[in-house]
């Protein structure tokens, strides 16, 4: 089983080792000619742009024609091809093959690996790609697309390319290849996920990632809500007329006590310019005295909430016009006990990240929306 395994790791590391060989490749010719376009664009009468767009490169008309006779498919098709092709033309046909060459192997590996989305969406940049290049190799004989549809092609193929990078790029994949169960970690970038309970952590972190939904409330959930109304002390101008709603995959791991939540009302006020008529930002502040009102439910925690409707106002009878919006930003912990009383704060950091949690994340920083140990969200 050892040497099966040794085996099989070998022939995807030469698999990974040739396509990356492979993009590099590509991706210098690309670089290459993006540069002779960019010099073109500065100065169109340049040496780059002479050497790799003059037609030098020979592909056997003139063979083709001194040794087939007349009539012949051969012959017809020696009359079709064009004289020279330059040096820029052939780099992007050559380009073009190795792209999709590349999306090919990555939509074989991805069936591979059992992720269908991912493969369709590098066999939908196959596709885009190889009619892109078959167009360029097509204008050999003078057949091929305009210029404008192959950019448009390949630029379809990259679009599709990258919704497969996404697709492909998860949590789940990097733990099970890094974490005790993979079969060739990188241990000198993902050793901390190789140690059992915190590769246990970031699981169980990756799996209890809570629904966070904010939804406008209605007379009859105002009616539902009355008695916690009552008892909470609403004021008449503060009924609340939002909801947002904590809903987690493990609801009976967590008390109300278990969440540390922080919730703010921001305000953004713009005025409108008297020549462009556009709006442009004046100020942006935290609404003081904003209150929310937390309520534990079954699946979680709900967060009741006024936020005013904002809108268009006119600052006295001759004043300017502003507009005002309010964000609701909300950032959320949780805090769950396990065996020997240890904390396990959640969200876990980015997995790539070995930190531990300290008292330096019990605060939260809702300028940095990427903060460790926090899950951030906004609704405008």
């Amino acid at each position: 089983m050892e040497a099966a395994a040794e085996l099989y790791s070998s022939e995807k590391h030469s698999v990974r080792g040739s396509r990356h060989l492979e993009s590099l490749g590509g991706a210098g010719i690309d670089a290459f000619l993006a540069l002779e376009r960019f010099v073109a664009f500065i100065e169109m009468q340049n040496k780059l742009t002479r050497a790799i767009q003059t037609p030098v490169i020979s592909i056997g008309k003139e063979w083709i024609m001194a040794n087939t006779k007349t009539g012949t498919v051969l012959n017809r098709l020696g009359i079709q091809l064009v004289g020279k092709i330059s040096v820029g033309y052939a780099l992007g046909v050559v380009s073009g093959a190795i792209t999709v060459d590349i999306y090919i192997k990555d939509m074989l590996n991805e069936l591979d690996q059992g992720d269908t989305a991912a493969a369709i969406a590098n066999g939908v940049a196959a596709f885009f790609a190889s009619i892109a290049t078959g167009s360029l190799a097509l204008g050999l004989i003078g057949m091929g697309f305009a210029g404008p549809v192959v950019l448009v092609l390949f630029l379809l193929g990259g679009i599709a390319a990258g919704v497969a990078v996404w697709l492909d790029s998860n949590d789940i994949e990097l733990l099970l290849i890094n974490g005790p169960l993979g079969l060739t970690p990188n241990k000198a970038r993902y050793g901390h996920l190789h140690q059992t309970d915190e590769a246990y952590y970031r699981l169980v972190s990756y799996l209890n990632q809570p629904r966070l939904e904010l939804k406008q409330l209605s007379d009859q959930d105002l009616r539902q809500l009355q008695p916690f109304l009552t008892e909470s002390g609403f004021s008449q101008d503060k009924i609340p007329n939002r909801q947002i709603n904590v809903n987690t995959q493990f609801p009976s791991w967590f008390t109300l006590n278990d969440f540390r939540v922080r919730v703010r009302l921001i305000k953004e006020t713009r005025q409108q310019s008297n020549k462009t008529g556009e709006f442009y930002l004046v100020k942006v502040e935290e609404v003081a005295n904003f209150i929310p009102y937390y309520q534990p439910t079954s699946q979680g925690l709900d967060i009741l909430l006024h936020k005013p409707s904002g809108g268009i106002q006119k600052a006295g009878l001759l004043g300017s016009v502003i507009s005002v919006q309010y964000r609701v930003q909300l950032k959320l912990q949780m805090i769950a006990i396990g065996a020997q009383e240890k904390s396990w704060i959640f969200p876990a950091p980015d997995i790539e990240t070995a930190g531990s949690f300290t008292e330096d994340f019990i605060d939260s920083e809702f300028d940095n929306s990427d903060q460790d140990f926090w899950l951030f969200k906004e609704w405008v």
